[in-house]
This record gives structure tokens, C-alpha cells and sequence, in this order.
């Protein structure tokens, strides 16, 4: 049966237990008073429906036009209500209880506090409904932005981290280095993580670990015994899931900023630890002086931050630290959701 039908037949239903419930407990009769309310239901439900379906603002129409439509309908309701407690129900059931005057003030105040019962109500939960929906709607909205927003960002970081590695690539091969097949090979790796894995949502911690070591190696390759890279590695859980190409642009930075614009030795410490769904990355690197500040305005670091704040709301931490000689960075992820 159709969902919206069954919602409409269970909210009359409950206002018919309901309204019988309280009419009955007075005198106890309850056959008689559920009786009554079930005579009287068509008339609320017609009353209910027109308020809904039918008198609905038209264009141009005034509220003052509107509101009069809707009280010339629930006064034929209550003209209706009125007619057949005179004719049938009173002088069945209530007779010997109370007399009936047809135009009493107080009685019809009542029929029309009564008839607009059922109406208030199922306004209202269409409004929660309809306020429900809009926020879902909302939600959705909210949620495909970020998301495009997303996809945005990375679309930026991958081809600007693809142009860098290529820049290594061209390094070796300007040199005619014995070794420029090895870093191709390196590349063509890289080139697989960024084309295919990176377009998952996410993939395992080990997976982002394996790419930053191709990274590592294609890097030594390039600046040889002048790059001193440690690598610590930590994990005791490699399937843990996190989003992709997300510490790969720091370690590229600590390569960019450290080894390429420095002429002399350069050291990069990497640090990857993951323990109990809590994720510290660190990277060290070696700089120039004069550079305080360029390492933190690149495109690298600028999008990989706007996507940790996407992906990890409330959930990480990143430390920038540009000292005098070394640049440090320390980011702390949630990644297990967990606080």
C-alpha cells in the first residue's frame, strides 16, 4: 500500500481512538461516543483536506480573501456538525442528559475548536515533515558542495604534484644519469596512485606509505649522496583506511623547499605512526634562512589543509613550524573517528 496513504489512514485513525477516548471517559459510554466521533469524522476530514489541497493562496489573492474562503468552509462544517447532533445524535444518545439548543454561542465556540483540532494537527506535522525535508535537502546540498569542492582541490593538487615529479624525472634525464630508467619506473608508479587509487574516496594507511616511499627513492635518484632522507614508520593497523594523496603533498614539500633550493647537504626526517586509529605524521627538512614563511603559502599545503578540513572536521591538528634552519611540520589525525 502506498506509504502516504498508510500515514493518512494512521493519523485519522489515532484521532478517531483518541477523540473517542475523551468523549466517552465522562459518562463511560464509550461504544456510543466513538459512535459519535466516527459520524462526525467525514465532516473533519473534508474541512482538514479543502484547508490543504484546495484553499490555497491564488495569485493575486489577498490573506484577508483567503482567510474568509477558509471560515466560510469551516462554517459550513460546523452548520453541518450542528445539524446532525440536533436531528440524530442528541435525540438518540443524549436526550435524557442534557437539551439542545441548535444556535447555543458556546456549543458552536466548541464545534469549532473541535473540527479545528484536526486540522492544527495535521498541520503541524506537515510542517515538521516539510521542515524535515528542507533540512535534509540542506544537508545534501551542503554535502555535494563540499564534495565538489573537494574533488576541486584535488583536481589542483594532483597535476601541480605530477608538474614537480616530472621536474625530477627531467633533472636525471638532462644529466643522461644511468639511473634515468629506474626513476621513469618510479614515476610510472606514482602516475598509477594518482590516476586510479586517488579517485577512491579512501585507501589504506599502507597504501599512502608505499607511494611515499616511490617518492623517497625517485627523490634520492635525483640529488644523490647531497639528500640524507630517514624514514620512520610506525603502524599497527595497515588497513587502515584514510583518504588518499593527503600526506603525500608534505613529504613533496619537504623535497621542493629542502633539497631543490638549497645547494648544499640536505636532511628530511619522515615519521609515520599510526596507533589506535590516532595518526602523527612529521616531516623535517633542512632549509635556507632567508625562506621563512614561502613553505607554508604553496598550492600543496594550502589545498591539503582545506581538504583536511573537509575530510577531518574537528578531528585534526596541523603544526607549521618555520624556523630558522629547519621546517617542521606535525599533523595529527583522528582518522578512526574516535575522540
Amino acid at each position: 500500500m502506498n506509504p502516504r496513504l498508510l500515514r493518512h489512514i494512521g493519523f485519522w485513525a489515532a484521532y478517531l481512538l483518541l477523540m473517542g477516548y475523551l468523549s466517552g471517559r465522562y459518562d463511560f459510554r464509550f461504544g456510543v461516543a466513538y459512535y459519535s466521533e466516527l459520524l462526525q469524522l467525514p465532516a473533519k476530514m473534508g474541512v482538514t483536506y479543502l484547508v490543504f489541497y484546495w484553499l490555497e493562496t491564488r495569485p493575486g489573492e489577498s490573506v484577508l480573501r483567503l482567510g474568509l474562503r477558509i471560515l466560510a468552509v469551516f462554517c459550513i462544517a460546523v452548520f453541518a456538525n450542528r445539524l446532525l447532533m440536533y436531528v440524530y445524535l442528541h435525540p438518540t444518545f443524549y436526550a435524557d442528559q442534557y437539551g439542545m439548543i441548535f444556535w447555543h454561542f458556546d456549543r458552536i465556540l466548541f464545534t469549532f475548536i473541535d473540527i479545528g483540532t484536526p486540522v492544527a494537527a495535521a498541520t503541524a506535522i506537515k510542517m515538521s515533515r516539510f521542515r524535515q525535508a528542507s533540512r535534509l535537502r540542506e544537508q545534501q546540498l551542503i554535502q555535494e558542495k563540499l564534495q565538489s569542492e573537494l574533488k576541486f582541490l584535488r583536481a589542483q593538487t594532483n597535476p601541480h604534484f605530477l608538474f614537480n615529479t616530472l621536474n625530477s624525472a627531467y633533472a636525471l634525464a638532462r644529466k643522461e644519469a644511468p639511473r634515468t630508467a629506474e626513476a621513469l619506473l618510479r614515476l610510472s608508479k606514482l602516475l598509477r596512485f594518482i590516476l586510479y587509487d586517488c579517485a577512491k574516496p579512501q585507501i589504506p594507511l599502507s597504501d599512502e606509505a608505499k607511494v611515499i616511499h616511490y617518492l623517497i627513492e625517485l627523490e634520492k635518484l635525483r640529488y644523490g649522496d647531497r639528500l640524507q632522507v630517514t624514514y620512520e614508520e610506525q603502524i599497527d593497523d595497515a588497513s587502515q583506511p584514510i583518504a588518499p594523496l593527503l600526506l603525500l603533498p608534505f613529504v613533496e614539500n619537504a623535497f621542493k623547499h629542502g633539497a631543490s633550493e638549497s645547494r648544499f647537504s640536505t636532511n628530511i626526517a619522515i615519521r609515520l605512526h599510526l596507533e589506535n586509529g590516532r595518526l602523527h605524521f612529521e616531516v623535517r627538512n633542512d632549509k635556507e634562512p632567508d625562506e621563512a614563511g614561502a613553505e607554508t603559502e604553496g598550492l600543496g599545503l594550502r589545498n591539503v589543509q582545506r581538504q583536511l578540513e573537509l575530510l577531518y572536521p574537528g578531528a585534526y591538528e596541523l603544526k607549521i613550524d618555520a624556523e630558522n634552519k629547519e621546517f617542521c611540520i606535525h599533523l595529527f589525525i583522528l582518522v578512526d573517528g574516535r575522540r
